[in-house]
């Protein structure tokens, strides 16, 4: 929704699952793993933006629009409990057995571990608390 408030476009999501993020930190490159749940996937920057990160799933896994913008396609502030807590209340709404049963393969398979989650929350609960 912040590529597109800021000129960028949107379109759906050819898939949506937890995965490896490549990033270009500038002089360092880096690798991270986050929980990706999303229907929308960016698939043009605001003019000005730069990406940061991408993988496999997702050409634009993060961006970057001058220096007070940050945005993230996937979910650093989803630990593994709340995605199995997820699917296990879609299951229970309605959601197809064998899809939550995958769903359930590919957190154990793809799972964020607690150094990788504890930073990623730790850098949200920051950015909420500046003015």
């Amino acid at each position: 929704a912040v590529a597109q408030s800021c000129g960028g476009r949107l379109s759906a999501a050819l898939q949506g699952q937890s995965g490896d993020g490549a990033g270009d930190g500038g002089e360092a490159s880096f690798r991270i793993r986050l929980h990706q749940v999303h229907q929308d996937e960016v698939v043009r920057l605001p003019e000005g933006a730069r990406v940061v990160a991408s993988s496999p799933e997702c050409e634009v896994e993060a961006f970057a629009l001058g220096t007070h913008v940050f945005c993230v396609q996937g979910h650093p502030e989803f630990s593994d409990a709340m995605v199995s807590e997820m699917i296990d209340l879609k299951a229970q709404s309605g959601l197809p057995q064998d899809t939550a049963e995958k769903g359930r393969r590919d957190l154990q398979q793809h799972s964020v571990d607690a150094a990788t989650y504890n930073k990623w929350s730790q850098i949200c609960k920051d950015f909420l608390k500046t003015p």
